[in-house]
């Protein structure tokens, strides 16, 4: 999912917005503040992304399970 809808933007190369999402440490310490959910469901303040398009309900849902699982490298 990143790898499809982030990296393109957040990448060590680009960095829109001064993030890089390119490694799993990246996504780890993105998401332990809370911006990586926040910003793909545009909650808490966080602006919604990708910009221009919207990730599936279907996706999100992965991701939120994801990160209730502990976020782990997989």
């Amino acid at each position: 999912m990143v790898e499809n809808y982030c990296v393109s933007c957040h990448n060590e190369t680009r960095r829109d917005g001064g993030v890089s999402l390119a490694s799993y440490a990246q996504v780890s310490a993105v998401v332990e503040t809370g911006a990586f959910l926040g910003t793909i469901t545009n909650t808490n303040g966080f602006p919604l992304m990708p910009q221009g398009a919207s990730i599936p309900d279907c996706e999100i849902k992965q991701v939120e399970k994801w990160i209730a699982s502990g976020a782990l490298n997989n």
